[in-house]
């Protein structure tokens, strides 16, 4: 159990903060997350890993999917595909060991029917499925369009591009405009990614308004998530 230290100024456990996470996410180009509040924190340890995942190329518009592995590192062996191949079958995902198969709702000619928004709810909501991977919507598509036929693939075993590169950061801010990247207590900051890795540095010293910093190198893909956890000032 986390407790006070005997001069009231601060935990002496560490506390799981899941509002600092960023869920595993497809990051293509430079971006930042949302800023979230330090409040009284002023001692954190983050980890920032790097995830396998899958992206479909289907036939249509706005139909797309982004399958993205919940453990870090190598997850290669996961593999993902939507099927239909019967008449008016009803939507269905099924997971047999590391291998995720989506049925998709089809017509009475046997048409899939099923929008890829239907069918990543479909996936998050599965128990099986959804202990392995997170479905997304993939870029700017909405969601709206019918899936094909998704012939198995796996997830990649390395981020996408040629010689990916993405050099991750903590930015602080004590006034939500002017970030900075923040220093480690070892004094060296996340090293570059170019596989599906995950790293932890600690920080101290936390300004009020933090968010993480993704510098992505060109025509690159990486999925990327932060799992952190912090010390916090009492409030006595």
């Amino acid at each position: 159990m986390p407790h006070i230290s005997q001069d009231k100024r601060w935990y002496a456990g560490l506390i799981d903060q899941r509002r600092f996470n960023v869920e595993p996410v497809i990051v293509t180009a430079d971006s930042q997350t949302a800023v979230f509040d330090s409040e009284d924190s002023f001692y954190a340890e983050v980890t920032i890993s790097n995830h396998s995942f899958l992206q479909t190329a289907m036939t249509g518009s706005d139909n797309d999917i982004d399958i993205i592995a919940l453990a870090d590192g190598d997850q290669s062996a996961v593999t993902f595909e939507i099927l239909s191949t019967a008449n008016n079958q009803a939507l269905a995902v099924t997971e047999t060991g590391d291998d995720i198969t989506v049925e998709s709702k089809t017509d009475g000619a046997g048409a899939p029917t099923s929008t890829a928004q239907e069918v990543i709810d479909a996936v998050n909501s599965t128990i099986a499925s959804s202990a392995l991977v997170v479905a997304n919507l993939k870029g700017a598509d909405d969601g709206t369009g019918v899936v094909t036929d998704f012939t198995q693939d796996s997830l990649s075993a390395v981020p996408g591009g040629t010689t990916p590169t993405l050099d991750p950061a903590l930015q602080g801010s004590f006034d939500n405009s002017t970030f900075f990247d923040l220093l480690p207590i070892t004094n060296v900051q996340f090293t570059q990614q170019t596989t599906h890795v995950a790293q932890q540095l600690a920080f101290s010293g936390l300004p009020q308004f933090l968010r993480y910093d993704w510098d992505i190198g060109a025509s690159m893909v990486f999925a990327m998530a932060v799992k952190s956890t912090k010390l916090r000032r009492s409030r006595s």
